[in-house]
């Protein structure tokens, strides 16, 4: 049995165009308590506090180094360590594909999963509707999160006629025509059934780090998660999917490809105060926000703790990455093999299989 310690930073539910916080991240690790607390001392010792927390620890200039150079000892050990990680308003951007262009898409026979359309098409609405600074993007993508947020005749208006402005530029219309036909044939009752938690990354970032654990060969596992945290709101929906009951299926999405069930025996939501795992946890995933805000914000030359975290995360093992949401210009279209089951088809069917909160009870994200 495998203790899995996992703990979650820059969290802002569904509001993914919060520029205070524009990077989500999940830092997962499967060291022993007992190494978690060696660790811990040999390069936090100095720390004079009672619980490890980024955010504490990124106020002096010595605990920052002592963070750099912890991610630097441990990041080169992919066998031990599993991040996930988001650009918000990227997220957001293919949020907007998966909710307005796929089943639209999808109702006139063309799967942009299984194409591999789907990330090529983000990456394109995200880098074209920039094109006259960032104007355009932002003006769509408030109007579509404040759509999936408030869900109301106000909102739906205001969206509709947000991406029905002709673009001046051609390149830009060009795009933007895409979406417009797209949210032509969209209705409110469309959006009104979608779930409550639809637009957050929590579920969905934690859940691709169990299953980069299983693609590595763990077996059955134990999660061990902040009990403070917000994904412990979502816990009816976990268990359903992570279930060692669940169906079995083989599933994927482009390249990502997954066996159910994950092997996950049991989730605890435990006190991060009693768990020295959970705190590492917290400083990969606290560090891990702050240098992608770093990077979506230019890399400016005077925060000089971004700069160092970029050489800590650079030098780390590619396997650690289980999962990144980033925008990248260019982009190859991933196909999903035919011998793949639909992902999203399976998480749906083991959220309405479950029992979930009323309010909840809708669906899945």
């Amino acid at each position: 049995m495998t203790t899995v310690f996992l703990d979650e930073s820059g969290y802002s539910g569904s509001d993914l165009f919060n520029p205070d916080q524009p990077v989500f991240a999940i830092a997962t690790h499967i060291l022993p308590e007992v190494e978690s607390v060696a660790l811990a001392k040999e390069f936090f010792g100095h720390a004079k506090t009672q619980e490890l927390k980024h955010a504490t620890l990124q106020r002096r200039p010595r605990h920052r180094e002592a963070v750099v150079a912890f991610l630097s000892h441990t990041l080169r050990q992919p066998e031990h360590f599993r991040v996930a990680f988001a650009h918000k308003r990227f997220a957001l951007t293919l949020k907007l594909v998966d909710l307005i262009v796929e089943p639209v898409a999808n109702n006139h026979g063309f799967d942009i999963y299984r194409s591999g359309f789907f990330r090529s098409l983000g990456n394109l609405i995200f880098f074209a509707l920039q094109t006259e600074g960032s104007g355009t993007l932002n003006e769509v993508l408030r109007a579509f999160q404040d759509l999936v947020c408030l869900r109301t005749p106000a909102t739906f208006s205001a969206f509709l006629r947000v991406v029905r402005q002709r673009a001046v530029l051609d390149c830009i219309e060009d795009v933007l025509y895409t979406v417009r036909v797209h949210a032509n044939q969209t209705c409110l009752t469309d959006i009104t059934a979608l779930p409550d938690v639809v637009l957050d990354l929590s579920f969905t970032l934690a859940l691709q780090c169990i299953c980069s654990w299983r693609s590595a060969g763990v077996g059955r596992m134990v999660v061990l998660h902040d009990r403070s945290s917000n994904m412990a709101r979502q816990r009816w929906l976990w268990d359903a999917v992570v279930s060692p009951s669940a169906p079995e299926s083989r599933v994927g999405y482009g390249s990502f490809g997954v066996e159910f069930p994950l092997g996950v025996e049991e989730t605890t939501f435990v006190d991060s105060k009693t768990h020295v795992g959970i705190q590492l946890a917290d400083i990969i995933a606290g560090a891990l926000a702050v240098w992608g805000g770093w990077i979506v914000r230019g890399k400016p030359q005077g925060e000089t703790y971004g700069a160092h975290l970029d050489e800590a995360f650079q030098g780390a093992s590619g396997n650690v990455v289980a999962s990144v949401i980033w925008p990248v210009p260019d982009v190859k279209p991933e196909r999903t093999s035919s011998e793949l089951g639909n992902f999203l088809d399976y998480l749906i069917d083991r959220a309405q299989q479950a029992s979930a909160p009323p309010r909840a009870r809708k669906g899945t994200s």
